[in-house]
């Protein structure tokens, strides 16, 4: 029987099979960024008998209108200054915890901030996610961030970097605070064929320079746009793929502006990314931060060598001159530098790729992330039992 609804007791493994209730602002769609993550841990905690349930603070069409994999409530609020978010979290808490529910896990930012002192009040233990190095802080968000650490069971931090960034600024506790990297499937980008169109933009022997991320300011985008255009007639050969959701126009217009437009090409949001990834020849990232970056593990477990910035934990998955090249933020003649010179040498793109591909294997499998945060779970259940 269970132990006051705290978690089911699994006998063969020795421990309490817990009860997880996940919050995240929204849930968009499943293919990229952090609500990849939370999508494949929630998957493979169910294939494990986990009891799972997701709380987005309003509802999306993904949501609406695909599989999950487990059930979702929509709390049905837009922000944190809509004061009756505070008292419908509690609510939440307490309907779950009559269920047996005794774990919340936030992603994202604002159910990190709400959760853990009404959720606490439920009686619920919060686990807190932090994937990136709080670019969204503000000193209201600090304050309250500080105040309520006590109410926080862990922190789980996607690098190093990350952590150390938490406990500074949050005031997170190091002892309860824990690096867990992101988790990839073995699988993933082994054995996928390429994508048609991706095909097609292979042929006259170009060299494709892929980079994977959403239009945002942050990412920097039009940092690898300016390097092709300094490399246009040392590097005829070379081509740009961008891959990702936002607008994409000012970057095609900054591509037609430095005489590179028809080198330049923007597909947008993709589902079908590990195909794309499987064309490429290069892969890039640009971004001024990062916490842990889902590109740079995608481009490894492709075979590609990495061309990236120091920011963040980049330099946590990509070691300079063995599986990637990294570059300072905004250095785009360096960046230019390193492109030429991958471009130039195909031993040296498969030497650096190769190797990647089994680092990350190594260490970014998805069990290895899956078992770390089982680790956790139940030493919050056992410490609770006690």
């Amino acid at each position: 029987m269970p132990h006051e609804g705290v978690g089911v007791g699994d006998p063969d493994q020795g421990f309490q099979v817990p009860r997880v209730l996940f919050l995240i602002d929204s849930f968009r769609n499943p293919y990229a960024g952090s609500e990849r993550q939370l999508y494949l841990l929630v998957e493979a905690l169910v294939a494990r008998g986990v009891e799972c349930h997701l709380v987005v603070l309003t509802a999306s069409d993904y949501l609406l209108n695909e599989d999950f994999p487990c059930g979702f409530t929509v709390l049905g609020y837009t922000s944190l200054g809509r004061p009756g978010i505070w008292g419908a979290m509690y609510s939440l808490g307490r309907r779950f915890r009559a269920q047996g529910f005794t774990i919340a896990h936030t992603f994202f930012n604002d159910v990190s901030v709400v959760a853990p002192p009404m959720l606490g009040l439920a009686g619920l233990q919060t686990v807190i996610s932090r994937r990136d190095m709080g670019f969204w802080h503000t000193p209201g968000k600090l304050w309250l961030l500080r105040a309520m650490r006590g109410q926080v069971a862990a922190w789980i931090a996607n690098s190093r970097a990350v952590a150390d960034k938490t406990i500074v600024q949050e005031w997170a506790k190091p002892e309860r605070t824990r690096v867990i990297y992101n988790g990839f499937p073995i699988e993933h980008g082994a054995s996928i064929e390429g994508a048609s169109d991706m095909d097609a933009l292979r042929s006259n022997g170009r060299v494709l320079v892929g980079l994977v991320a959403n239009v945002r300011p942050i990412k920097r985008i039009q940092d690898l746009v300016c390097a092709l255009g300094r490399l246009k007639e040392d590097v005829p050969a070379l081509n740009v793929v961008l891959i990702g959701d936002g607008d994409q126009e000012p970057l095609r217009d900054l591509g037609r502006d430095l005489g590179v437009g028809d080198r330049l090409h923007c597909l947008g949001s993709r589902n079908d990314v590990p195909a794309c990834l499987n064309a490429l020849d290069i892969g890039v990232l640009c971004s001024e931060s990062e916490g842990f970056s889902n590109a740079l593990v995608e481009y490894m477990l492709a075979g590609l060598p990495v061309v990236c910035t120091e920011a963040g934990g980049n330099p946590e998955a990509v070691e300079h001159g063995e599986t990637g090249l990294l570059y300072g933020v905004g250095d785009v003649e360096t960046l230019a530098t390193h492109l030429q010179c991958l471009a130039g040498d195909v031993e040296y793109r498969q030497k650096l790729g190769e190797k990647g591909r089994r680092i990350a294997q190594e260490r970014f499998a998805m069990e290895t992330m899956v078992d770390a945060h089982m680790a956790l779970y139940s030493e919050l259940l056992e410490g609770r039992s006690r």
